[in-house]
């Protein structure tokens, strides 16, 4: 039962971050100045999305702004609750690519070309793989600077292709379809946060079309939306 603009002015006392305390006081002048809800909130697009401002703006004419609120705190609960599971469930496998990455690189550029002298001094004949792999780790010792140059062109490139469009429309199609276990993941965790969204927006009294189109946009996934 408290007034909007007051309820915003001791939101802006107890907040500790100075971004979040900054726009929740002009958003509190703008409800003062007579503006509703949803424009204060649409002004500040980097903060609340335009999900937070289609459900806001349909409680307006409900007058159910209250349940709205409720509906967006429940939906963020969710929503870093999926975050996390998501983080869990792929931070084992990260570990264990990593260690192999670098594992991989020890042995290559400094384990194996130092068993090559051994294998000449003893005049033996070594099979093909032990060949290519001592060839390798030559390589790799002797260019390795130029290797890491390369490595971060290529890094850099494929950066700057995935920031584009098709680039992340390809990105996202790879992560879909081609990474086993990642795939299937990502699938599941994109449903979800899309029935999630559009639920939400169902109980804000956001008409189904509408919502769908909203839900899509909160997306991430530029194939989903």
């Amino acid at each position: 039962g408290i007034p909007l603009s007051d309820a915003l002015r001791t939101l802006y006392a107890q907040t500790k971050s100075v971004v979040l305390k900054e726009v929740t006081l002009e958003i509190s002048l703008d409800i003062e100045s007579g503006h509703p809800l949803s424009f204060a909130l649409q002004r500040h697009g980097g903060v609340f999305s335009e999900f937070y401002v289609s459900l806001i703006r349909s409680a307006e004419a409900t007058g159910r702004i209250d349940q709205a609120l409720g509906y967006l705190a429940e939906y963020l609960e969710k929503e870093m609750a999926l975050a996390a599971k998501i983080h869990g469930a792929l931070l084992y496998p990260s570990l264990v690519l990593a260690l192999f990455a670098v594992i991989a690189a020890i042995l290559v550029g400094f384990v194996f070309p130092t068993l090559q002298p051994l294998f000449t001094e003893a005049n033996l004949e070594v099979p093909p793989v032990t060949r290519l792999l001592l060839g390798v780790g030559a390589f790799v010792s002797r260019w390795w600077l130029l290797l890491l140059f390369a490595l971060a062109a290529l890094v850099g490139v494929i950066a700057d292709y995935v920031r584009t469009p098709e680039g992340r429309t390809v990105r996202d199609q790879f992560m879909l379809n081609k990474m086993p276990v990642v795939s299937t993941l990502l699938k599941k965790m994109y449903v979800a946060r899309f029935a999630s969204s559009l639920g939400i927006l169902l109980r804000g009294g956001i008409p189904i079309a509408e919502a769908i189109e909203v839900a899509g946009r909160t997306m991430t996934s530029v194939v989903y939306r």
